[in-house]
């Protein structure tokens, strides 16, 4: 969607793709085919695959979970990937975002299988929080702390008609994701984070929720920023959300949310 809106920037830009694992090379090469077609330059960082390759490894891996304050196990071809990127300065700044994300609905999309009450308890925020196994201790604090959370911004409801998933999610969830992203990937380059872009988030909650399932607002970017772009077939299913994560996922839910209690609201 990023790049069909940049159409009118394609002479000075400069895409790349990174792969250091099995689907992410199948998002590159998916992603070349589009700039090849389009006629734009792109690039693949082929990450290597085996910590050996890397000089320092473990040094540098104990200097990127102590920037994340151990509070995240980052998965080890993360770790290959920030300690190779550290070392190529073929940009400046990478923008993340998590207006995409709730603009396709996450938190519908991954418990799809799952109905879950409109209205959110303290253990719905802990469950999207992290992941709590045989510790009843820990995901009682969690639930004391978000209950807090809750009664102090008000987000004990829907509010102006915005959903309580959505919002739940945009403050909850993707405030916490993209504390550990800065905190680990700031150590190869600089990252931004515009999380105040609230006109666009606006625009995509505006649309039903079964329409940012199947991705009907980027679509219709898409084809408003590149009608070329639009119409090429290349597409990769996105494995954050296949069968067998979504299932684990439901899984965990349940366990959760069957675990002790709810939470006090």
């Amino acid at each position: 969607t990023t790049f069909a809106c940049a159409k009118e920037a394609y002479g000075d830009i400069f895409v790349y793709s990174f792969s250091s694992k099995p689907s992410e090379k199948l998002d590159a090469d998916a992603a070349k085919l589009i700039c090849d077609s389009i006629g734009v330059k792109h690039h693949i960082y082929v990450i290597p695959e085996e910590p050996t390759e890397i000089e320092d490894y473990d040094f540098l891996r104990s200097v990127i979970e102590h920037n994340t304050s151990h509070i995240c196990k980052l998965h080890p071809n993360e770790i290959r990937k920030y300690v190779y990127l550290r070392d190529r300065n073929d940009f400046d700044v990478e923008i993340k975002s998590d207006v995409s994300e709730i603009g396709r609905a996450y938190t519908s999309r991954k418990y799809y299988k799952v109905k879950m009450p409109r209205v959110l308890a303290p253990r719905h925020f802990t469950i999207g929080q992290g992941r709590y196994f045989f510790e009843p201790w820990a995901v009682k604090f969690a639930d004391r702390q978000y209950a807090a959370f809750m009664n102090e911004t008000g987000l004990t409801d829907d509010i102006l008609g915005y959903s309580m998933h959505d919002l739940g999610y945009w403050e909850v969830r993707t405030s916490a994701w993209a504390a550990t992203s800065l905190a680990s990937q700031e150590y190869f380059h600089e990252i931004t984070v515009p999380y105040n872009n609230r006109k666009l988030m606006d625009l995509f909650l505006r649309f039903p929720v079964e329409d940012r399932l199947n991705d009907i607002p980027h679509k219709m970017l898409m084809r408003r920023g590149n009608p070329a772009a639009a119409d090429l077939e290349y597409s990769v299913k996105d494995s954050y959300f296949g069968k067998k994560r979504m299932l684990l996922e439901t899984v965990y839910y349940y366990y959760a949310t069957r675990m002790n209690t709810l939470g006090k609201k």
